[in-house]
């Protein structure tokens, strides 16, 4: 849904330099505002807090916040891609009305999964005390609907409304956190302050979305059916979710059960060498998804939608496969033309790794791990990119193939990172990258030569 990528797109057109910085900053926080909420409120809180004694309960707070956003992700990315389809479907049908009752069924199969999640791994596996596990379950609970209510903002063509509600509630959380912290206050308690961030989020995007789509709802057990109908029915798609969202943090979950793991209260597990570092590096992707909502999604709908009504026309099939052609060619000059760009942020990132490491308080064992995040993110975007276009022609089997070939990758290759010793903790998420990037591009490539035989043939075979 291109929706805000395509005022991004006007406003990027203009010629001053404040209107390309704020196109692609909106941008940044469309495509990752979770992500960018996430590591400023834990980076400025952890700096913050460095003097303080609590640094177990801060180090805490800070793990169960991580897992919280790995739970919410994997557990709700079948509902939310189902819900992103058939709102996307809705709007191409003209059929608007249907959107806030789609958004509401969405809402509920992310929250519900990702609670019972939730309660599994903080109560089961952990057993964590009631209050802290409660606390915890909200947490991951309020990040899916995070998720989803990011997801069908990009419908709205409000980009201000977002950026200010990851604002406000970032500044929110981080103030509740340093507080709650200072006082002595234990991780569930300063993880309350962090929920107080996400529900400022939570109300200002469902607003917006409501805002957007006022129209009335029949909440029935009929629209909670079909959307589970929906999900079953596309389970390839949501298969791929699955293993999309799990890949990114496979590789994370291998180091929490290693020897390079800390144990900290309740039994939780992190790799602080290993996360912040990877954390760090993983923030040079944010221009290029940033670019992504702006320039691709915009000019791939627009040549998409040339194809199909020149089709609903009669057209000839010299202006048909002409069309076709000139989707190919123009996603393969975008995709390139912000990968190239992509690079340069990361070579930029690369060479100034030393100093990014001091700068952030980070330890100078950690620059090799650093360093292999950020190629790993130069190869991470290209698949992201491949993929995206991959599931937009529909070709949801070879979509799936591609994101548990990264899930498998990843965990196969970090796990034997790990006995090659510290000094090559990363190489395994750069490899599994880079061939995983390879295989996406392989496959995009196949499938844009092969838009006429999807359209006409395999499509209606469906």
């Amino acid at each position: 849904m291109a929706g805000i990528g395509f005022e991004l797109h006007k406003l990027s057109s203009r010629s001053s330099l404040s209107s390309q910085l704020a196109a692609t900053t909106h941008g940044a926080v469309i495509a990752a505002g979770p992500w960018l909420f996430t590591i400023a409120c834990l980076g400025v809180t952890s700096l913050a807090t460095q003097s303080l004694g609590e640094q177990e309960a801060v180090s805490t707070f800070r793990v169960l916040v991580f897992y919280g956003f790995c739970l919410s992700l994997i557990a709700s990315s079948p509902a939310i891609i189902t819900g992103v389809r058939l709102v996307a479907d809705a709007i191409y049908a003209r059929k608007i009305q249907r959107v806030a009752g789609i958004f509401l069924a969405c809402t509920v199969f992310a929250a519900v999964p990702v609670a019972v999640v939730g309660w599994l791994v903080y109560f089961v596996l952990f057993q964590l005390p009631l209050f802290a596990g409660l606390t915890a379950i909200a947490t991951c609970v309020l990040a899916s609907l995070v998720w989803v209510a990011t997801a069908f903002c990009s419908a709205t063509r409000d980009y201000r409304t977002v950026t200010l509600a990851f604002s406000y509630g970032m500044l929110c959380a981080t103030i509740n956190a340093i507080i709650l912290a200072h006082f002595g206050q234990g991780p569930a308690n300063i993880l309350i302050g962090f929920n107080i961030g996400l529900c400022v989020v939570v109300i200002m995007l469902f607003n917006q979305v409501f805002v957007t789509f006022p129209h009335a709802v029949k909440a029935d057990s009929n629209s909670i059916l079909w959307f589970a109908e929906e999900i079953a029915r596309r389970k390839y798609l949501c298969a791929g979710a699955v293993s999309a969202s799990a890949a990114i943090w496979i590789d994370k979950i291998v180091m929490w059960n290693s020897s390079e793991s800390e144990i900290l209260l309740w039994g939780l597990r992190h790799a602080p060498s290993y996360d912040s570092a990877l954390f760090v590096s993983f923030l040079c992707i944010i221009p290029a998804l940033a670019q992504y909502v702006i320039y691709i999604e915009t000019d791939f709908y627009q040549r998409y939608q040339k194809y199909y009504n020149d089709i609903s026309a009669h057209a000839c099939f010299e202006e048909i496969d002409g069309n076709a052609k000139s989707i190919r060619d123009g996603t393969l000059k975008s995709v390139f033309t912000i990968w190239n760009r992509h690079a340069a942020i990361c070579a930029i990132f690369f060479l100034a790794g030393p100093a990014i490491v001091a700068a952030i308080a980070l330890e100078y064992v950690q620059l090799s791990i650093f360093r292999m995040g950020v190629l790993g993110a130069l190869f991470h975007f290209l698949f992201f990119a491949c993929s995206s276009i991959i599931i937009f022609m529909d070709r949801q089997i070879l979509f799936l193939r591609l994101q548990v070939l990264f899930l498998a990758m990843n965990m196969l290759l970090t796990a034997a990172s790990l006995l090659l010793g510290t000094e090559y903790l990363g190489l395994g998420y750069f490899i599994a990258a880079m061939i995983s990037a390879l295989f996406a591009y392989r496959g995009m490539v196949s499938v844009l030569n092969d838009i006429n035989y999807i359209t006409f043939i395999a499509n209606n075979e469906l």
